[in-house]
């Protein structure tokens, strides 16, 4: 615990809850939060990595995912250890028509892929949820090629007393239960510097950990 940031706030690590997935799910239509879903989606587009196959690990209601498809010709491959989660992805892509996307329940620290399969693993909102994350992060190394690329993007924890102003302002599109879930993830983000200290535990050590846009905490490897 850091007296400057204060404690974290864990989160469960599976959104499954029928409000949960709804409020998550009616958000990521509204204007604000397709904005960021688009933003998202461009930088990970820019990586660079070789259009053969991705993975998107915990895919959420797919949204992301399916904005990624339309801007690349990689075959994507969704995971969330979420039922109902990977549920709505699937409606997501049917009504988005992306013929090359796959979606599959699995656990983040124990992918069901052999090694060395992907170009790309990216991650949005997913770290947060992950009290003990050093398993996920060694799973994304093994899963990629010797050349892969990796991205995440995540909320960020601010400092103790700029918690209250913080939430406000980041969460001031959000209403009612969305409301709610943002501020209980800003809650449960890590700090950068947590972050980069797991990062040195993993095979990952070499990722780049910076904050972008106020909120969000990005590493690119």
């Amino acid at each position: 615990m850091s007296l400057l940031y204060g404690k974290r706030i864990a989160e469960p690590e599976v959104m499954n809850e029928t409000m949960e997935v709804e409020a998550y799910t009616a958000a990521a239509a509204a204007e604000h939060l397709d904005r960021l879903d688009s933003a998202c989606a461009a930088a990970i587009i820019n990586m660079g990595a070789r259009p053969n196959w991705w993975l998107d690990v915990g895919c959420g209601p797919g949204r992301i995912a399916c904005k990624v498809h339309s801007l690349t010709s990689a075959r994507i491959v969704g995971i969330d250890l979420a039922f109902n989660m990977v549920k709505k992805a699937k409606e997501s892509t049917q009504a988005f028509g992306a013929t090359s996307l796959y979606l599959v329940q699995a656990d983040a620290a124990a992918l069901p892929f052999k090694g060395g399969v992907f170009d790309l693993v990216y991650s949005n909102s997913l770290l947060h949820h992950l009290s003990h994350p050093v398993g996920f992060f060694e799973e994304a190394v093994r899963v990629m090629q010797n050349r892969g690329k990796f991205f995440l993007r995540d909320l960020v924890r601010p400092l103790r007393w700029k918690l209250r102003k913080h939430i406000n302002f980041h969460g001031r599109n959000y209403l009612g239960s969305m409301r709610q879930l943002f501020e209980a993830s800003v809650r449960a983000a890590y700090t950068i510097d947590e972050t980069r200290r797991i990062l040195r535990t993993t095979p990952l050590l070499d990722g780049y950990v910076s904050r972008e846009d106020g909120s969000y905490l990005i590493i690119r490897r």
